[in-house]
Parts: structure tokens; C-alpha cells; sequence
């Protein structure tokens, strides 16, 4: 098997890198045409309270008081990504997944190194990930470059699913994010929109 696409969403405890952490990570396998395929990977991870530091995140805290202790968690990951037999490829190397996100670049991806660490992350996940925030941001230069209006007035994952004519689930759950972009994703290659 060769290296596999999977929707990877966090649900972190805040946006600062420094501070905050992940609470609930997704990891959902898909196919060749970017449809979910195969067993996802969904865990919430227990913080301790001190990883809590805004009010909206020490409100999850007591709400939320279940999940795995992050060393768990990622035990757990490595026991489904070997289960999942990503095998190696023709030289030998280990397959790894090829991460697609939402605004993964710069916020998912930092996340996921500071939990895993970076050698495991590097071990596990392909250098070349696919951000349909960037591909969004991407078709909206290229429009305004040829002279015409955004395709995307926001480039939020659930205002882009609106205007690609995606029903979006649940929002900042991990799970469905995943399957959400997924969708989206899907919509973004096949769509005409940027002529």
C-alpha cells in the first residue's frame, strides 16, 4: 500500500502554540477520490488543568473531563497506524500518511509535531500535506489576478463548503471537520471556479 490521504483535524484547547494543546485528534483514511475509506483514527485527549488557560478552555475542561492522557493517545495512534499495514514503498521506506487539512499548515501541523514530537511526526506523516485553505486562498488569487471577484468571500472551512454547495457538519468537532474537508476538497478539484 502506498502512502494514504487522510483528513487530519485537531480540537485544541486554545491557538496558542506555546500554551494550548490538542484535545481531540481525527485521522480519517480516504481513497483515491478523497472519500472516507477505512477505519479513522478519533481520540480526545485529556489535558491536565493547567494546559487550560482561557475561559472558554477551562469551561471545556469541566465539561470535558474525559480522554486519554496524551502518551496513551499517542500509543493508541501508533497501535491503529500499524493495524492500518501502511507497509513501505518500493525503496523500503516506510508509507506514511499525506495529512489534508484545513488551515492544517499553520495550525494543525504545529499541534500535531508538539504532541508526537518531531521525529515521530516525520515518521508518520508526509512532508507534503494538502491544505484546502491554502487551495481556497490559491483560487482566489488567481481570480483577482485575472480580474474577477473571489470565489470565496471567507476562507473559513464552513463558509467554503457553503459556497462549494457542501453541508457541513457539525463544526469544531474533529470527525466531521475531517469529513467536511474531505468534501470539500472533492469540490475543489472538480469545481470550474477558477476561470
Amino acid at each position: 500500500m502506498p502512502n494514504i490521504y487522510c483528513a487530519v483535524d485537531t480540537e485544541t484547547t486554545g491557538l496558542d502554540i506555546d500554551k494550548d494543546v490538542i484535545h481531540e485528534l481525527a485521522i480519517v483514511p480516504l481513497d483515491a477520490r478523497f472519500v472516507p475509506a477505512g477505519t479513522p483514527f478519533v481520540t480526545r485527549i485529556k489535558p491536565g488543568e493547567g494546559d487550560w488557560e482561557s475561559p472558554y478552555a477551562k469551561e471545556i475542561y469541566k465539561s470535558q473531563r474525559s480522554g486519554l492522557d496524551p502518551e496513551i493517545a499517542i500509543e493508541a495512534f501508533y497501535t491503529w497506524f500499524d493495524k492500518m499495514g501502511f507497509g513501505v514503498d518500493a525503496k523500503g521506506r516506510p508509507n506514511r500518511i499525506i495529512p489534508i487539512g484545513h488551515n492544517y499548515l499553520a495550525f494543525d501541523m504545529p499541534f500535531i509535531i508538539k504532541l508526537f514530537g518531531k521525529a515521530d511526526y516525520e515518521a508518520h506523516f508526509h512532508y507534503k500535506p494538502i491544505d484546502t485553505l491554502q487551495i481556497a486562498e490559491y483560487i482566489n488569487l488567481c481570480r483577482l489576478y485575472n480580474q474577477q471577484s473571489p470565489a470565496f468571500r471567507s476562507c473559513k472551512l464552513q463558509s467554503i463548503a457553503g459556497t462549494l454547495n457542501v453541508t457541513p457538519l457539525a463544526a469544531h468537532i474533529a470527525q466531521e471537520d475531517c469529513q467536511t474537508t474531505a468534501k470539500v476538497l472533492q469540490r475543489l478539484l472538480a469545481a470550474d471556479i477558477m476561470l
